[in-house]
């Protein structure tokens, strides 16, 4: 009896949820006809319907999707309407709990670095504020870079919970190609790959004497090992070190996981990083010579190809 009460429960459960993912389909068909059609304003309307449905029914996914919408419209269809959105992401930011904190971290981080490269001419001649609750718009350069990295590392925490959840639950409102979701399948690694989009060191990035060298040879260590590193830094704000530091914490997760197709293709990535942008004598000597080691220390014929790709090009 009790076998046949919770069968007939998942069969309840699982029809009441395919029914509710259609009606919002059809609620986003009309919202996507309304946008074809030119008429912004009732596609707004429509999704700003939306976004109080998927709150009240507790619904992540239709949540970030419908936020977002709702958020574009409004920078469409309103003047002056930038510091508005700023407020309603860090105000959703504070209020939402884990995974949709994170991925309105990273989006409001990527919204802030892009007008910050915008206009960067203009606020690299700006003076230190006073107080963080001025207008986004009237940030000087370290306050922007601040919040950008605060946004992202705040996209990245709990990553044993991240890396637990499938790109595939999040296709629907998260952009990537079929090949990065199957060799970069977690939440975490979007996430984590979005902040090395942004940080990513310029080729003719010039080297102070606080830079963050790339000069160590357990850097081009093999998973393992590069996993239990310990980095010590000497600018924790440089770009190198904080790619660095992402590389190893997508590998230890991996690891972790045991996912090892996953640590190749990262390690791969972490190897190219470091030829592009490395200090040593002769970057791409190491470069070969790490991808020669990886090769003789692995097994799977799948990566074994991987890495002979690498060393062919």
């Amino acid at each position: 009896m009790l076998k046949k009460l919770l069968l007939l429960s998942l069969v309840l459960f699982i029809s009441s949820t395919v029914f509710a993912q259609k009606k919002f389909d059809r609620w986003w068909d009309k919202v996507e006809q309304d946008e074809r059609a030119g008429l912004s304003m009732d596609a707004y309307e429509k999704a700003e319907k939306i976004l109080k449905k998927a709150d009240r029914k507790d619904n992540p996914h239709q949540f970030i999707k419908a936020f977002l919408y709702v958020e574009k419209f409004k920078l469409l269809l309103k003047d002056n309407s930038l510091e508005e959105v700023h407020q309603d992401f860090v105000e959703e930011i504070g209020k939402q709990s884990f995974p949709v904190k994170n991925i309105l971290s990273s989006y409001l981080a990527e919204s802030l670095t892009q007008y910050y490269n915008q206009h960067r001419y203009r606020i690299r001649n700006r003076t230190k504020i006073d107080s963080i609750k001025s207008a986004f718009t009237t940030w000087d350069q370290e306050t922007f870079q601040e919040n950008i990295d605060a946004y992202y590392e705040l996209s990245l925490t709990h990553k044993d919970e991240l890396i637990k959840i499938p790109l595939s639950d999040y296709k629907e409102i998260l952009s990537y190609g079929d090949n990065y979701g199957r060799y970069r399948s977690s939440l975490l690694d979007l996430l984590a790959f979005r902040y090395l989009k942004a940080i990513e060191p310029r080729q003719s990035y010039s080297l102070s004497k606080n830079s963050f060298l790339l000069d160590e040879a357990n850097f081009f260590s093999l998973p393992q090992k590069f996993s239990q590193l310990t980095i010590k830094p000497e600018n924790t704000s440089s770009k190198r070190y904080k790619t660095l530091k992402i590389y190893q914490a997508l590998t230890q997760a991996h690891v972790k996981e045991n996912n090892s197709l996953s640590v190749c293709i990262i390690t791969l990535d972490r190897f190219k990083f470091l030829a592009e942008h490395g200090n040593y004598e002769d970057n791409q000597a190491e470069y070969l010579k790490a991808l020669k080691s990886f090769l003789a220390n692995t097994t799977s014929a799948k990566e074994k190809a991987w890495i002979a790709y690498h060393l062919a090009k």
